[in-house]
């Protein structure tokens, strides 16, 4: 296939990040998540078909699958972190008999005189609320644990996004700073509970159809993750997706106050075994030697790519070595690629030939060395026997920070890149 010079989407706005009020996407918002903008390019009439399956390998919180459900099309989806997959599942899921759930949730809001301790909860949590909100933070956790149905996670899920809302320090994606100060959104924690609630509420009584919906938790380069879906004789018809960029906050990290409030992990050792260990890795913190080297071993099936990333590794382990403690972005980039070529195998086997998969991903520059993410992707489709399309720059960025001497000086881009299953 010709690989094709990236140009401009026309009509593209520069949003970034998952929408805070549009349906469903308000009910957790995490970073990295896809825009408005971005979505409205990966349903593009042309590629996607009338009706069937569309799958995303790294689903995060479902988003492009409640717009594909939007759509009554039916949706597979493959996420890492569980607790993401499992919100994502209950945005898909038939939903309870809604007046019950806000009746519940009228009760749940009332638990916040209930008698509580705060002396156990982690220390990070602890930082992060006055005592007065941690108590009834607490206090309704509390009561939602002792809610023995299915309404449970609708009540989880709107606590666990009112936790940042009334936090009395710098908590903003991704970034949890205890030790700065801030004036919460949002003094009432309960009333701003049920104000959640209620939008999620407000959400599944303005959805007419439940689609046939399966969010599969684990690493979406392993073919047994993808069991279920093989099983149950589903095949995609088109694959739309985000993955982590390389280099970019590791959203294990960036989600360790719910799992620290919710108590499902009790310490960062114990959040990185059980958040962390299946997802591709994108960071420094992931990677180790032997992994880096074995990744790139594995690379030598795609001889071109092999090649652009070993060049790549040999000018970012220079930059290293000129650092006094510099980060192992050449361990990463092989890795990364791995899980890419990985996940890229296991589309090409789910989904029907000559289907259509866009990807929205960002280029980087760890210490000035540019890497062009997308071009990489492409180039190992191409080896897979993929079909290059277009791709399309979504919004320019990478220069936030440009007034930071110790930051890269390279002008970035997030782009949409269409590559085609091969046609059988």
């Amino acid at each position: 296939m010709t690989l094709i010079e990236a140009r401009v989407a026309p009509g593209v706005g520069v949003s970034n990040g998952t929408s805070s009020k549009a349906a469903f996407d308000r009910w957790f918002r995490y970073p990295a998540g896809l825009s408005q903008d971005a979505l409205t390019r990966l349903f593009d009439s042309r590629r996607n078909p009338t009706q069937g399956t569309v799958v995303d390998p790294f689903c995060g919180a479902a988003t492009v699958g409640t717009r594909a459900a939007r759509h009554g099309w039916g949706f597979v989806g493959v996420e890492a972190h569980p607790e993401v997959a499992e919100l994502g599942r209950v945005k898909l899921a038939a939903p309870p008999d809604l007046d019950e759930l806000g009746a519940l949730g009228d009760r749940i809001a009332q638990a916040k005189t209930l008698p509580v301790s705060i002396d156990a909860e982690h220390d990070l949590v602890r930082r992060c609320f006055t005592p007065e909100a941690l108590t009834v933070l607490v206090a309704l956790r509390t009561a939602i644990i002792e809610v023995d149905d299915p309404t449970q996670k609708y009540l989880k899920w709107a606590l666990l996004a009112t936790l940042r809302d009334v936090a009395n320090v710098k908590v903003g994606w991704p970034y949890l700073r205890p030790g700065l100060s801030r004036t919460p959104p949002h003094l009432d924690v309960a009333h701003r509970f049920r104000v959640r609630l209620g939008w999620m509420i407000a959400d599944l009584a303005g959805r007419h159809t439940t689609p046939e919906a399966r969010v599969l938790q684990g690493d979406s380069g392993d073919a047994q993750t993808w069991a279920p879906m093989r099983a149950a004789g589903v095949t995609g018809t088109v694959a739309l997706t985000s993955p982590p960029y390389l280099n970019n906050f590791d959203y294990a990290d960036a989600t360790r106050l719910e799992m620290f409030f919710w108590g499902r992990n009790a310490s960062w050792a114990d959040m990185v075994a059980d958040v962390r260990a299946e997802m591709i890795i994108a960071t420094t913190q992931q990677t180790t030697v032997g992994a880096a080297a074995a990744a790139l071993s594995g690379l030598s099936e795609l001889p071109t790519t092999e090649s652009m990333v070993s060049d790549l590794v040999t000018r970012l382990a220079h930059e290293r070595s000129t650092r006094r403690a510099g980060k192992a972005y050449d361990r990463v980039l092989p890795s990364y690629t791995q899980g890419i070529v990985n996940v890229l195998t296991q589309l090409r086997a789910h989904l029907e030939p000559g289907s259509w998969t866009g990807w929205v991903v960002g280029d980087s520059a760890p210490y000035g060395v540019y890497v062009d993410t997308p071009k990489l992707i492409e180039t190992a489709a191409t080896e897979l026997g993929y079909f290059a399309a277009e791709s399309e720059v979504l919004r320019t960025r990478g220069m936030r920070w440009r007034t930071n001497g110790t930051r890269h000086q390279v002008a970035l881009d997030e782009r949409l890149l269409w590559i085609r299953t091969p046609i059988d």
